[in-house]
């Protein structure tokens, strides 16, 4: 399976090609439906999610063909890279042109030009088309947990924290094992400052997904930062642990190998994390989420210069740069300040 992550894009757009001349319609929609449970599940795996088979379909459509750019727009998607996301943009906007009645094509639509908004220096623009196609979603599905953790992240990409929290909630009353909507949550947490309620929801997010090594390695510098060391490293442990699974279908997961890195990191594996972090350079070395990983890897290093030259031309959120514990080594050199001015312009 190591290469099927590489290709998913291509498996989406050449799978679903293939079914287009099927002999009925009805038939053509039933086959989409049957490759989407199979690519919903590289997706999940992808993403280091576990998702029961019935909650890979989404909120519905009978249109077949808005149907192919779903899953097209879900292929862009889990790759995340700014010009993944641009695609993703066009494929899932389509899916809504061919069926505005496709509530999760919005839902996902919305998440997209959040993800734009919050890591690739977002406009205005990008915010508020993720707060309408979020809007849009909501009142298509008023029901569906996932239409309401999208509307959450428009309103983090926005800053509108106390509206965020009150969409994640209602997502949580819908769905308790929605990874997304506690995950997401804790992160909106974070960007307030807020470090307990933070640790609280990364840790229901590692709780309801096993799979899940992206929470434990967020949470793990804030239980430092509380001064509980014994939960430092535990979190960054459980962390590496769930990155080393994923690595065994998915060894190019750049991901998790930059978040592992940190990890490997606060356990004073410096070899190791070094290892990962030069692989994850290695993918795309020019990807801002990446760089701002690395930034914080090199500034617990001690290696400021690398910890400033990773910074520069990494993600915009300062919100995010002023709270993070990672970054403390750095809060006294006047290049710090420099970064801050920038991310408010």
């Amino acid at each position: 399976m190591a290469d099927e992550l590489q290709v998913t894009a291509q498996v989406v757009e050449t799978a679903t090609d293939s079914i287009l001349w099927s002999e009925s319609y009805e038939r053509r929609l039933a086959d989409i439906f049957d490759i989407q449970q199979d690519i919903g599940l590289k997706i999940a795996h992808a993403l280091g999610l576990r998702v029961p088979v019935g909650d890979l379909r989404p909120d519905v459509t009978s249109n077949a063909d808005a149907y192919e750019y779903y899953l097209r727009g879900r292929g862009y998607f889990i790759r995340t890279s700014a010009t993944n996301l641009a695609h993703a943009v066009t494929m899932f906007s389509r899916a809504t042109e061919l069926d505005p009645r496709f509530a999760q094509a919005w839902a996902d639509l919305a998440r997209t030009y959040a993800l734009q908004a919050i890591y690739y220096e977002g406009s205005k623009a990008e915010r508020e088309a993720a707060n309408e196609a979020s809007e849009q979603a909501v009142d298509l599905a008023p029901d569906s947990a996932r239409s309401h953790t999208a509307r959450g992240i428009a309103h983090l990409a926005s800053q509108s924290y106390d509206d965020a929290a009150r969409s994640f909630e209602t997502a949580i009353q819908l769905d308790p094992g929605l990874w997304s909507a506690y995950h997401n949550y804790g992160r909106s947490s974070f960007h307030q400052g807020r470090m307990r309620k933070a640790i609280e929801f990364f840790e229901k997010a590692s709780e309801v997904n096993p799979d899940d090594y992206q929470s434990p390695v967020l949470a793990a510098p804030l239980y430092q930062a509380l001064g509980d060391e014994e939960s430092f490293k535990r979190s960054a442990a459980k962390g590496v642990r769930r990155a080393e699974r994923l690595f065994k279908n998915f060894p190019d997961n750049q991901r998790a190998y930059y978040m592992g890195a940190m990890a490997l990191k606060y356990l004073g594996k410096r070899d190791r994390a070094q290892r990962w972090a030069e692989k994850s350079l290695a993918i795309d070395p020019l990807d801002p989420a990446i760089r701002y990983n690395m930034g914080c890897f090199y500034a617990r290093a001690g290696e400021i210069d690398k910890a400033f030259e990773c910074l520069d031309d990494s993600i915009t959120s300062r919100t995010w740069v002023v709270n993070d514990p990672d970054l403390e080594s750095l809060r006294e050199d006047p290049r710090y300040q420099d970064l801050l001015r920038k991310l408010e312009d």
